[in-house]
C-alpha cells in the first residue's frame, strides 16, 4: 500500500486558501500513484480560530469544502480534517436553534464516503475527548461524542482503517478505545492519527506513544505546520509525521522543522529518514514565528522598529529579526539618557554594524529635562525613570507611524512576571518573541545565534558565562534608568523559580519550602541559593515572599502586554489565564 503523509502549513481562517493546498497535493499524490492521501486536523480552517466558530456563516461555509474535496477523490482514498455541522435543540439567546459542531475526521474514496464497521456514519470519525487546557477551549465550541470502540474503525479493500484525531496531544479517546479493545486494533491494518499539535518545549511526540508499546498495528500520524493564534498568544506547528511498523519501529518520517512535505511512503519498502540539524528546535522555532507571523498579518510589508538599548534582549531580538526577515526591514534606535553607559551604546552600535541594518542613537535628556519642568514640584526617582521609559515608547510609536512599521517587544519572562517594565513605554510592541523564555534561555540563544553568524553579533560582555550553575555577567543586566542601577532578578534561581511556580500552577510552595528546610532541592539549585546569600533562612523567606507578592501584583500589566511567541506549556497570556484580583498571603511560612 503507497499512503501520502500531507503536512501541509494550515492557514487560521482561510479555508479557500487550504483547499487550494490541498487540492495540489492530491493531484499530486495521483501522479505518484498513492492509495491514501492524510491530512491534519481541522486542515480546512484551522484549529485556533477563536469565537469564529460560532458564527454560522462562517461554518457553513467551512463545511461547504467537504463536498469539494470529496469530489478530488476520485481514484484516490482521502483522509482529512474539517467541521461536521448538527442542530442544537438548544435555544440561543434569540430563542433560535443554533447549530453545533464536530471535530471530525472524513475518510472517502472515489467520490464516495468509506463506510464504518458499524453500518453507520460513513466516511465519519468524531473527536471524542477535546483539550481543554493550556491554548485549547476545545469544549467551547465542539459537541463531545460518548466513546464507541466501531466508531473508529471503517473497511475499505478488505483492509480496516481506525482512523482517530490527536491521540499524541493527551492521548483522548483513541487511547482509551485502544486499551479496551486491543483484539480489534490488532485485526486493524493501520491506525491514524490527525493531529492539530503546536510545538512547545516538552511536546515530543515519538515518546508520547506508549499505548503502541504492544505492537498490534501500523500507526501513521499527521500533522500540521504553521502559525495560529489565541488572540495573546502565538504558537508554531513543527509537522514531524511519521509512521511507525508493528513492533513500534519508527519507518518513515517527515522533518518536525516547521516546514510544509509531502511524504509519499510504499509500505512494503518504507525509507526512515536522518536529518541533521543546523540549528535548535527552539531557535528554529523563534524565527518562525516571527517570519509567519509578519507574513500572516502584515503580508511581509512594514519595518520593525527595535528599541536596541545594547542590552542582551534588544541585541537577540535585532538579530532574529534579522535572520527572519532580512537586514533592510529592520530600523533600530538608541534612546540613551544621561544614565546609558559607553559600554552599552557601543553595544547598540556595533551590534547593527555586525548585523547591517539601519541604526540611529537620538539622545532623549533634553526631553526628560522639558517633561520635568512642566511640574511644579519635584519629580520622584521612581517617576523619571517611567519617563524615561514612556519617552522612549512614544517615540519607538512615532518611528513606526513614520515608517509604516510595527514595533518589537524585547522583554523576556522574568520581566513580564515580575512587571520590571512600564505601562506604554517598554511594553509596547506588535509582537514579544522572548515573552516566554527566561534570561538563562535567552542567554543560550544569544550563544547560538553567534555560533550561526560565525561572529559576535551579540556582544560577549553581555552574555553570561557559567561556573556551575551559577551564571556571571561581565556586565551586568541593568535598566539604565538611574545612577548605579542593576536588575533586581536573581538570575538563574528566579528563572527556575518561575518555572516551579507557573509550569505547575497546583505547585504547593509549602512543599518547596520543607524542601529547603530539609536540604532536599538539588545541588544546582543549592549553588544558586548559596551565591546570592540565600542559604540564609531570613533573606530566603524575604526573597520568596517577594517574589510571589510581585508576581501576583503584576498581573494587570501582563494582560496589556503585546501577544507571546509561546514556547512552553504555560505562557503568560491566554495559555495562561490570571485573575488581577489581590489574593490572601496563604503561604504559611510566609506568614511565620
Amino acid at each position: 500500500m503507497k499512503i501520502s503523509l500531507a503536512q501541509i502549513k494550515v492557514i487560521p481562517g482561510q479555508p479557500s486558501l487550504n483547499f487550494e493546498k490541498i487540492k495540489s497535493f492530491v493531484m499530486e499524490a495521483k501522479n505518484n500513484k498513492v492509495d491514501l492521501i492524510i491530512f491534519p486536523e481541522l486542515c480546512v480552517g484551522g484549529s485556533l480560530v477563536g469565537d469564529r466558530y460560532f458564527d454560522i456563516d462562517y461554518i457553513n461555509y467551512l463545511a461547504s469544502f467537504n463536498s469539494k474535496i470529496l469530489e478530488l477523490s476520485k481514484d484516490i482514498a482521502i483522509i482529512w480534517g474539517n467541521i461536521l455541522i448538527k442542530q442544537s435543540s438548544a435555544p440561543t439567546r434569540k430563542s433560535k436553534k443554533r447549530p453545533y459542531i464536530l471535530n471530525t475526521a472524513f475518510f472517502a474514496h472515489d467520490q464516495t464516503y468509506v463506510p464504518r464497521v458499524d453500518g453507520v456514519m460513513a466516511g465519519l470519525s468524531f473527536k471524542k475527548i477535546h483539550a481543554n487546557q493550556n491554548y485549547y477551549d476545545e469544549y467551547r465550541y465542539f459537541k463531545n461524542e460518548s466513546v464507541s470502540n466501531s466508531d473508529f474503525i471503517f473497511k475499505k479493500d478488505g483492509r480496516d482503517f481506525t482512523i482517530c484525531l490527536n491521540f499524541v496531544n493527551g492521548f483522548g479517546a483513541a487511547h482509551k478505545v485502544y486499551k479496551a479493545n486491543k483484539t480489534k486494533f490488532h485485526s486493524t491494518d493501520l491506525v491514524i492519527n490527525i493531529a492539530a499539535s503546536p510545538w512547545v518545549f516538552t511536546n515530543h511526540k515519538l515518546p508520547k506513544l506508549p499505548l503502541l508499546n504492544n505492537n498490534l498495528c501500523t500507526t501513521v500520524y499527521v500533522n500540521a505546520v504553521g502559525l495560529q493564534d489565541s488572540g495573546k498568544n502565538i504558537f508554531v506547528f513543527d509537522g514531524g509525521s511519521f509512521v511507525l511498523n508493528q513492533e513500534g519501529k519508527l519507518i518513515a518520517n517527515a522533518n518536525d522543522m516547521f516546514l510544509e512535505e509531502h511524504l509519499i511512503v510504499d509500505l512494503n519498502e518504507p525509507v526512515p529518514k536522518i536529518v541533521k540539524q543546523e540549528r535548535s528546535k527552539l531557535l528554529t522555532a523563534v524565527l518562525y514565528a516571527i517570519e509567519q507571523f509578519d507574513e500572516l498579518m502584515f503580508k511581509k510589508n512594514v519595518k520593525w522598529i527595535i528599541g536596541l538599548s545594547g542590552g542582551l534582549d534588544s541585541t537577540l531580538n535585532a538579530a532574529l529579526l534579522t535572520m527572519s526577515l532580512g537586514k533592510d526591514r529592520v530600523l533600530a534606535y538608541n534612546l540613551p539618557s544621561r544614565f546609558n553607559a559607553e559600554t552599552t551604546k557601543n553595544n547598540a552600535k556595533q551590534a547593527a554594524e555586525m548585523l547591517g541594518i539601519s541604526y540611529k542613537e537620538l539622545a532623549i535628556e533634553n526631553l526628560i529635562k522639558a517633561t520635568k519642568d512642566l511640574f511644579t514640584v519635584p519629580v520622584s526617582v521612581a517617576v523619571e525613570e517611567n519617563i524615561h521609559a514612556r519617552l522612549r515608547g512614544h517615540l519607538l510609536s512615532t518611528f513606526a507611524q513614520t515608517e509604516g512599521g510595527v514595533i518589537c517587544n524585547n522583554a523576556n519572562k522574568v520581566e513580564v512576571a515580575l512587571g520590571y517594565c512600564t505601562l506604554y513605554g517598554d511594553t509596547i510592541g506588535a509582537l514579544s518573541p522572548l515573552g516566554d523564555l527566561t534570561k538563562m534561555q535567552v542567554n543560550e540563544l544569544a550563544l547560538e545565534v553567534n555560533r550561526v553568524f560565525a561572529k559576535n553579533v551579540i556582544p560577549t560582555n553581555l552574555i553570561a558565562r557559567f561556573k556551575g550553575a551559577v551564571p556571571h555577567f561581565v556586565f551586568p543586566p541593568s535598566a539604565e534608568l538611574k545612577d548605579k542601577q542593576v536588575d533586581p532578578m536573581k538570575w538563574g534561581y528566579h528563572d527556575w523559580l518561575l518555572n516551579e511556580i507557573i509550569l505547575s500552577p497546583t505547585r504547593n510552595l509549602n512543599v518547596f519550602v520543607e524542601d529547603y528546610l530539609n536540604n532536599k532541592l538539588k545541588t544546582s539549585t543549592k549553588k544558586l541559593l548559596s551565591y546570592y546569600g540565600l542559604d540564609k533562612k531570613e533573606a530566603f523567606f524575604a526573597d520568596l515572599n517577594w517574589f510571589v507578592s510581585t508576581l501576583h501584583n503584576n498581573s494587570f500589566k501582563r494582560i496589556q502586554m503585546p501577544p507571546i511567541v509561546t514556547l512552553s506549556p504555560q505562557a503568560f497570556g491566554s495559555n495562561l489565564p490570571e485573575s488581577q484580583a489581590k489574593i490572601d498571603n496563604y503561604i504559611k511560612v510566609f506568614r511565620d
